[in-house]
């Protein structure tokens, strides 16, 4: 009989301890082994506590590996992600001093450019006023001539008056030679600085002009174009 009642005792405490969580049916079998009524009942609650203490412990270690293999993971991506290879900083850093090093060989080439336009400039300017300082003597040298031959002999006046004219006559051609070639060279200037561009499917005057540097009405009037003008391919215009 006491078996009996033992095992059925036993039979309902499971049945009530089957729904509640782990760690509430190992307190509930602790409880019911203090107050337990008999050996056979403490045996057995003994048991049932073993086995329960040792399913929590498994869940518990499966939690920790879980989280251990999650770390492990999260570690290696960003050890093996975070970090650049030692061959790609190499190449990234061969790329940026070859960069480097373009950029200041162009701007070295663009700064002897410009000194040698320079020279080119003070050379022709230097030219010009060395032509005018002689042509400039030589009617000055002249006058004085033409003065000092009135000076000398009042019979003459004629003739240096003559000498004058001829003297005069002869800074105006000059004078004349120098205003033609100041306007040629001038000419050549601004036709080797003018500049054209050949129209292409899809261009208008607007983006022609704002590629250029100029603005629309100023592009017009170096054509003779206005709004209703149309551009067809092939065809030539000047955007300097």
């Amino acid at each position: 009989m006491q078996e009996q009642s033992s095992a059925e005792y036993i039979r309902k405490l499971k049945a009530k301890i089957a729904a509640l969580p782990r760690k509430e049916r190992i307190k509930r079998l602790e409880h019911e082994r203090h107050n337990s009524p008999n050996r056979t009942v403490a045996k057995q609650l003994d048991e049932m506590l073993k086995v329960e203490r040792g399913g929590y412990r498994r869940r518990i270690g499966l939690k920790l590996a879980g989280w251990v293999v999650i770390l492990a993971a999260i570690f290696y991506v960003l050890i093996a992600f975070g970090q650049p290879h030692p061959q790609r900083q190499a190449a990234q850093s061969s790329s940026r001093s070859s960069k480097v090093q373009k950029s200041s060989s162009s701007k070295k080439s663009k700064h002897k450019a410009k000194k040698q336009k320079q020279s080119s400039s003070s050379s022709s300017s230097s030219a010009a006023t060395s032509s005018s300082s002689s042509t400039v003597a030589a009617s000055s040298s002249s006058v004085v001539s033409s003065s000092s031959s009135v000076v000398s002999s009042s019979s003459v006046q004629s003739s240096s008056a003559s000498v004058q004219r001829q003297a005069t006559s002869s800074s105006q051609r000059s004078q004349t030679t120098q205003q033609t070639q100041t306007t040629r060279t001038q000419q050549a200037t601004s036709t080797s600085q003018s500049s054209t561009y050949t129209i292409k499917n899809g261009d208008n005057l607007y983006r022609i002009a704002v590629n250029h540097g100029l603005t629309l009405k100023q592009l017009q009037a170096l054509n003779g174009m206005n709004d209703s003008s149309a551009l067809t391919p092939g065809q030539t215009i000047r955007v300097k």
